[in-house]
Order: structure tokens, then C-alpha cells, then sequence
């Protein structure tokens, strides 16, 4: 599902597209484009693959960012068998850059309500997709 470049819109909100721009086999190094809501204009990050795992490991950083006030960002996503499921361990680190890191006091705590709403979000789309295919 965290591979699926069209999954992604579906469940964070802030994602409006992910292209793949790396060829298949997919792996640590492969790249993509993801664009997102962001204020007044769009925001791009082009992003590389440090951790490809299927199914159990994924991590990625922003290599650029079309805007200024980011500095840095990645994710690490690992997904472990559980008795009657998955459990997903998400970790995001992100330093923002500029008045940016004045703002994150304000809104880190609005930021951190979003991200839980995605992994509601995920949940939700993750059970409706399993649904699907029993």
C-alpha cells in the first residue's frame, strides 16, 4: 500500500500527486516527486529512497524542496506482523528553515493533529482495501 504512488492522495489529505521517477525494481535510491498543498502555492518534494523493504520497511528524505522553509525532512514507515493485524511504526522528522522555525511553535501542535488524522486516515483505507479482497 506505501508503495502504491495513487494510495497516497487517498489517506494524507496534503498529498495531491506522487510520480515515480525512478524505473521498476523499486529500491533503496529510487526517487519520486510528490506534490502537496502548501499555502498560497503548491509545494514539491523531490524525494529518495533510503530503506525499501516490501511490505516491511520504507524510509525516504526530500533531496529539494520547492519552497525555502524547509531545511530537511524524511519518514520511516515499518510495518510488523502483530496477532490479528500489522502495526505501523511511523516516525517523521522535519526542521523547518527561516520564520518557519518560529512558526512550528504555533502550529506543531495543529501539524501533529493532522498527522494523526492521516494515520486514521490509513487505517480506515487500509481496512476498507483488505475488505475488498477477502
Amino acid at each position: 500500500m506505501l508503495a502504491d504512488a495513487e494510495s497516497w492522495p487517498r489517506w494524507a489529505s496534503v498529498i495531491t500527486k506522487v510520480t515515480w521517477t525512478s524505473p521498476e525494481p523499486r529500491g533503496v535510491g529510487t526517487t519520486r516527486v510528490v506534490e502537496m498543498r502548501g499555502g498560497l502555492k503548491p509545494l514539491v518534494g523531490n524525494e529518495e529512497f533510503l530503506a525499501w523493504e516490501p511490505f516491511t520497511h520504507m524510509a525516504f528524505r526530500f533531496n529539494e524542496c520547492s519552497t525555502q522553509s524547509v531545511a530537511a525532512f524524511a519518514e520511516d514507515y515499518r510495518v510488523e506482523v502483530v496477532p490479528g493485524g500489522c502495526r505501523l511504526t511511523w516516525t517523521m522528522a522535519q526542521k523547518p528553515a527561516g520564520p518557519a522555525r518560529l512558526a512550528m511553535y504555533v502550529v506543531g501542535p495543529l501539524l501533529n493533529l493532522g498527522l494523526r488524522r492521516f494515520l486514521r486516515n490509513l487505517r480506515s483505507y487500509t481496512d476498507s482495501r483488505a475488505a475488498q479482497q477477502r
